[in-house]
């Protein structure tokens, strides 16, 4: 699965979220309870499937977040404000969330009414502020790109640092190299690479593989690489040569922690260079983790007031070597998980009973296996009981 599908979905699901909070304070203004109670339910829902979704994004990456470019220092600082209220408010707000919900559905609106005063405004500003990290760390705020001395498929991406340029000194001549048949030298410096983007496919049980690049300055001045980092699922990135004369190559290396990853996924290199107008290469980098099992559905879900009927999710093994599950918890005790085999070690069915589906209700099943790779010894089945009309 591609991480880069979720981004737009979760702002999507944040967005959809705040206006349903929003149409909630005019319906319980205008004294519309029925209405009111249906749209915090969907607000609800809706969030819930966003953390489902937010959580599954950061196993697909295998790091926790996601760096704002460098190239807008002032836009940067903002950025992190928010992004540092956004998270504690975000993860603090849900008991508040629960604990009102909870007081609404037993009648006591006046502790409803007194813990909404506390929990809703939180709750509006985690939503729109999701809204607006995301437009600032995948839309508004690209890295700069410049149209010269780069492969097509190699992105440079320009800034302004006259000073961290090293030309080359007039009495310390380089003799200049023919170029090869077919290429051209440029006037300045310049980098091409091979390849120009690196794929990998994981073997099962790999935690880590080390992308390499070669690294050729095309130009007729030396190049100095500044720099060479990566995403931080990367445990470490470097080249072998620090100044490139024209026509010299160096090596590039970075080693990738995929222990966390499942499916494609794409990663990123970064050389920094002084060459004015491309202090930046972006080096793709393609990886593609098999996965060993799969659970579907991910979420099982019931309507509120509906027939409290047993519904199943499957897990099976995807690859040759068998894996066991030894249990499913659930984490309600209104919602009983049984566990049955279909073929040992190759397939099972979770089947999800409960007791009744009279109020809202969000939980989950931990499926324990035998997986001898602890990143995969665990898989997570969530359910919920929630409004009709979110249930497709």
């Amino acid at each position: 699965m591609d991480p880069s599908l979720f981004p737009p979905i979760n702002a999507a699901l944040n967005g959809l979220a705040t206006v349903f909070l929003i149409l909630a304070l005019i319906q319980i203004k205008r004294g519309d309870r029925r209405g009111h109670a249906r749209s915090m339910i969907a607000a609800l829902v809706v969030s819930a499937v966003f953390l489902a979704c937010y959580l599954t994004h950061k196993v697909l990456l295998g790091h926790a977040n996601t760096p704002f470019p460098k190239d807008y220092p002032t836009v940067r600082i903002i950025y992190l404000i928010i992004l540092f209220t956004h998270i504690p408010l975000a993860i603090g707000m849900l008991p508040l969330i629960f604990v009102a919900l909870k007081r609404a559905l037993r009648g006591d609106f006046d502790g409803h009414r007194r813990m909404v005063r506390f929990a809703y405004p939180i709750w509006l500003y985690v939503s729109v502020t999701g809204v607006i990290i995301y437009f600032m760390l995948y839309q508004w705020f690209p890295p700069l790109t410049a149209t010269t001395a780069a492969p097509a498929a190699v992105a440079p991406m320009a800034a302004a640092d006259p000073a961290s340029a090293v030309p080359a000194a007039p009495s310390d001549p380089v003799t200049q190299p023919p170029a090869p048949v077919g290429e051209t030298a440029a006037p300045g410096g310049a980098l091409s690479f091979q390849p120009e983007e690196f794929a990998h496919r994981a073997a099962e049980g790999q935690t880590e593989f080390t992308a390499t690049f070669v690294a050729k300055n095309t130009g007729t001045v030396p190049v100095r690489l500044t720099k060479v980092d990566s995403s931080c699922s990367c445990l470490k990135a470097g080249a072998d040569v620090e100044v490139l004369a024209p026509g010299a190559t160096a090596t590039i290396e970075a080693v990738f922690d995929i222990s966390k990853l499942s499916g494609e996924s794409e990663k990123r290199v970064y050389v920094h260079t002084d060459i004015p107008g491309a202090l930046e290469y972006i080096l793709p980098v393609k990886v593609d983790v098999p996965p060993i099992a799969a659970l579907e559905p991910a979420m099982i879900t019931w309507p509120v007031g509906g027939e409290a009927k047993p519904a199943e999710a499957t897990f099976k093994v995807l690859r040759e070597k068998p894996i066991r599950v030894l249990e499913a918890v659930s984490s309600r005790d209104t919602v009983e998980a049984e566990l049955h085999t279909v073929v040992e070690g190759r397939e099972y069915r979770i089947v999800l009973t409960p007791a009744s589906t009279d109020a809202i209700m969000l939980g989950l099943v931990r499926i324990k296996t035998d997986c001898e790779l602890e990143e995969h010894s665990q898989q997570l089945l969530y359910f919920a009981v929630q409004d009709p009309a979110t249930v497709r």
